[in-house]
């Protein structure tokens, strides 16, 4: 540390440096170490024209070029310098957007490869369907009609045959019941029959006839309503013929209770 100090001391000595006027001001700042040193003119004037010499020969190339940016570049700040043509806030506005090519976006606006190419795509198949529609009847398509089929079972609203199919099952039942009642008819009048036929045959055994048959008129009197007359007539068609009198019977009947001669109870009447 003491030969760092020491270095520095002799170094302000070489510069001309008060040392003691260093060492009362302290260690301010380092920047006081060192200045700068003004130019002199001669060296301001070498220097513009090395500067003015550069800038002619860009020039040349430039217009060599075509390169339209630096000859702006250019323009602009003659304009700038000189004070002559100023330009106003909208042409500035106009030079800073063509000298700092604000038109270009941004490397992070600039779309990727991939984008790209998915944009394109995009585009090609837009193109493709625009095509198709505006040219669908000029093309061997548009001859043709694209029919697309449908499933009937779920469009085609299902018939409901509910009430029908239960109106026929009533009737059903109802034909059924009455075959059923004119079997239960037939049989009660069979069972009827049999008992006038057994009755029949009774009576004819008392009488000591044959057995009669139920006639065609009889059969039809058991479907009919009652009639008393009507039995009775039946009665003595069937049992005592078609040749029976009544007031023959009733001769025979008297004749059968009138007494002999003779006759001990008719006699005793007689003398009286």
């Amino acid at each position: 540390r003491q030969a760092g100090e020491d270095a520095r001391r002799a170094l302000m000595d070489a510069m001309g440096v008060d040392s003691e006027n260093e060492d009362n001001t302290g260690n301010d700042s380092d920047d006081d170490f060192l200045m700068v040193r003004d130019k002199t003119t001669e060296e301001k004037d070498e220097e513009d024209r090395d500067y003015k010499k550069w800038e002619r020969g860009q020039l040349a190339k430039a217009a060599n070029e075509g390169n339209e940016q630096i000859l702006m570049e250019r323009y602009f700040r003659d304009a700038d310098e000189t004070g002559e043509n100023k330009l106003d806030d909208d042409d500035a506005f106009l030079r800073d957007y063509i000298m700092n090519k604000g038109w270009l976006e941004k490397e992070s606006m600039q779309p990727n490869e991939r984008d790209s190419d998915d944009s394109d795509n995009e585009l090609d198949r837009e193109d493709d369907f625009e095509r198709e529609y505006n040219f669908r009847f000029e093309e061997d398509k548009g001859a043709s009609l694209v029919g697309h089929s449908r499933t009937v079972t779920d469009s085609v609203r299902v018939k409901d045959d509910k009430r029908k199919r239960k109106r026929q099952e009533k009737e059903a039942r109802k034909a059924d019941e009455k075959a059923k009642r004119a079997e239960e008819l037939k049989r009660l009048k069979n069972m009827k029959r049999q008992e006038i036929q057994r009755r029949l045959e009774v009576i004819a055994k008392v009488t000591g006839s044959s057995v009669p048959k139920l006639a065609e008129s009889g059969e039809k009197l058991l479907d009919a309503e009652w009639d008393p007359q009507a039995h009775d007539q039946l009665m003595k068609e069937t049992v005592l013929g078609d040749g029976y009198d009544e007031e023959e019977d009733t001769e025979e009947s008297a004749e059968e209770r009138t007494p002999e001669d003779g006759d001990e109870s008719t006699a005793g009447f007689a003398n009286d």
